[in-house]
Order: structure tokens, then C-alpha cells, then sequence
């Protein structure tokens, strides 16, 4: 700034409180001029708020109702769906549990005739029932000790179906 302009400005502001006159620098009070800043907004904003018209209070007594039905409505689909989804896996549930024990049945059923076979199988593989049946049923007896005859096949191996029997062994 200019020297000139200081002046001026100095002039101008002569009239401030806080300044004296005769001193080479001002000695502003900022706490004053803030305070006056202060009390005159203050001012404008209560006037602003006096001129308002205060607004109606708004009716919401028909929203909240249809609120409440909306909110209600949306709770009942939920809680439906819920039990839907429940129902149809409780269904899955007993179909699976009705075959599983028809499954069962028809294991136990199964074993049932396993273990008949097996004892069948068991009883024709006795000996004694073999020898029981050979002479009760089927009229065989034990051959006697003239009529064993032992022999030794010369040729290790397997022996053959309608071979020669030797007439005399050693």
C-alpha cells in the first residue's frame, strides 16, 4: 500500500473507538466489535424468526395406519413363507423316513432268507447227514475192506475221467 492510502485510511477510522489521536498505530478492541458483530446477528435472526409463520403440524394419524397395515401385511407373507418352506421340508422328512423303513423291511426280510440258506447249506455239507441220507434214503452201504482198492498212478497229475483202473496195484 501506499503511504497516501494509509492516510486516508487513517482518517477515515479516526472516529473509532479505541483509536487516539496523536498515537502512531491504532490499538483496535476486537472483543467490542465482535461483540457488536454478535448482538447484531443475533438480532436479524430473531426477527427472521418472529416474520415466520409457524408451520401446520403435519397429520400423519392416516400414514401410521396404513404404515401399520403395510408393516403388517409384509410380516404375515414373511412368517407365511416361513412356515411354507417348513411344511414342505417336514414332508421331505417323513418321505424319507417312510423309505428308509420300508428299506429296512425289506432287509430284514432278506436276512431272514439268507440265514435259511445258510443253514441249508450248512446241513448239506454235514458228513453225517451225507452218510444218513447215502443209506436211510438212497438204500447204500459202507463198502467192505476187500472192496477197497488202493493203487499209484505213476504220472503225477490229474486223473482222467474213464481211465483203465489197474487191475493189480504193488
Amino acid at each position: 500500500m501506499k503511504r497516501e492510502d494509509n492516510k486516508r485510511s487513517v482518517k477515515r477510522r479516526s472516529s473509532l473507538p479505541g483509536y487516539n489521536y496523536g498515537s502512531a498505530a491504532r490499538q483496535p478492541e476486537p472483543e467490542r466489535e465482535e461483540r457488536r458483530r454478535r448482538a447484531a446477528s443475533t438480532k436479524r435472526r430473531r426477527k427472521a424468526a418472529e416474520n415466520r409463520t409457524p408451520a401446520p403440524a403435519p397429520k400423519h394419524s392416516a400414514g401410521k395406519f396404513f404404515g401399520g397395515i403395510l408393516a403388517a401385511a409384509v410380516l404375515v407373507g414373511f412368517f407365511g413363507f416361513l412356515g411354507s418352506v417348513y411344511l414342505k421340508s417336514e414332508k421331505r422328512v417323513a418321505q424319507a423316513e417312510r423309505a428308509r423303513n420300508e428299506a429296512q423291511s425289506k432287509l430284514e426280510a432278506q436276512r431272514e432268507v439268507n440265514d435259511t440258506l445258510q443253514v441249508e447249506i450248512n446241513r448239506k455239507e454235514d458228513l453225517d447227514h451225507i452218510r444218513d441220507l447215502a443209506v436211510n434214503r438212497y438204500g447204500m452201504v459202507q463198502p467192505g475192506q476187500d472192496q477197497i482198492r488202493y493203487y499209484k498212478r505213476v504220472e503225477q497229475g490229474y486223473v482222467r475221467q474213464y481211465e483203465n483202473i489197474p487191475k493189480k496195484s504193488d
